[in-house]
């Protein structure tokens, strides 16, 4: 019994203490919904309207500045450290480097949306110097709230979540994008993580069925 509850303390232990690992990794798919021509061709050819995606991303919800509140009463934060991700499309694989994160806290004030987006550099071969985004947008602006820090990992709460590649082409004096809406957002598990939950499940299992045995004393 000793050497049982000994394991089940530890999986307590390690359960408690793999859900503070701070760095978050997301999974996200949907559909090209705007694809210019000749935007991604002859580079990366077969994308089109229409044609499916998936990806992720891995960023620290901790690592955040704020900055002041605008007159406006809206609240503006950016995250500290580089995040990075891929993204899978046709057979193409796009490595992301994502440079700046930042959140848009409204804080209900008329007219202005709760936002979550990110910026950050993609593959070469749509036009001159092509960046990559993923936002998430709430038109009503009560999703979030004066200093929330988070990252998405759903789309619950959203007005909708879209992906978005800019780039300047030669001779053209404004960007062109292409844009993607999203269709899942989901959490990925760590492998660490998941070893972990499945043998805190398993020692707590055992010591259940011991106890279930024990014989009881009259």
């Amino acid at each position: 019994m000793g050497v049982l509850s000994c394991i089940a303390c530890v999986a307590t232990l390690l359960l408690s203490t793999g859900a503070m690992a701070t760095p978050v990794t997301v999974g996200f798919s949907g559909r090209m919904s705007e694809v210019p021509s000749g935007f991604f061709d002859p580079t990366f050819p077969g994308i089109s309207v229409g044609s499916t995606f998936t990806g992720t991303y891995t960023i620290d919800p901790d690592d955040l500045v704020s900055s002041e509140p605008t007159p406006l009463g809206t609240l503006t934060l950016h995250y500290l450290s580089e995040w990075s991700g891929s993204l899978q499309m046709e057979g193409h694989s796009f490595p992301l480097g994502i440079v700046d994160g930042q959140i848009g806290i409204a804080n209900d004030y008329l007219g202005v949306t709760d936002s979550w987006g990110t910026t950050g550099t993609a593959s070469e071969g749509a036009g001159l110097n092509p960046s990559f985004g993923v936002g998430f947008l709430d038109d009503t602006a009560t999703r979030l709230v004066s200093q929330d820090f988070f990252v998405p990992t759903s789309l619950v709460g959203w007005s909708f979540g879209q992906v978005t590649w800019t780039a300047w082409f030669p001779g053209d004096s404004q960007p062109t994008f292409a844009r993607g809406t999203l269709d899942t957002v989901f959490v990925v598990p760590e492998p660490s993580s998941a070893a972990l939950m499945v043998f805190g499940l398993a020692g707590l299992a055992i010591q259940g069925r011991v106890r279930q045995r024990a014989p009881i004393s009259s």
